[in-house]
């Protein structure tokens, strides 16, 4: 798969925007753990109306305990 180029998105842009389409959202803490969720965990969970900015405000990482996770947003290629 070729490297791919994070999308760039605003605090006030909905998560659920991009769960149905061609797009991959990761999850990444400085500890080095990634999380990619999908779309039924996404609106059952986050929400599809949550905004990037509340997603920040509410993650914590699992393995280190941190919340000083990155979010970032992919194009898939079709």
């Amino acid at each position: 798969m070729p490297l791919l180029k994070p999308i760039p998105v605003t605090d006030e842009t909905r998560i659920g925007d991009f769960v149905f389409g061609y797009f991959l959202i990761r999850i990444t803490c400085p500890c080095g753990h990634e999380r990619e969720p999908r779309g039924e965990f996404v609106r059952r969970i986050i929400g599809i109306d949550t905004t990037f900015r509340d997603l920040r405000r509410r993650l914590r990482c699992h393995k280190c305990g941190g919340r000083d996770a990155t979010v970032n947003v992919f194009r898939l290629p079709r």
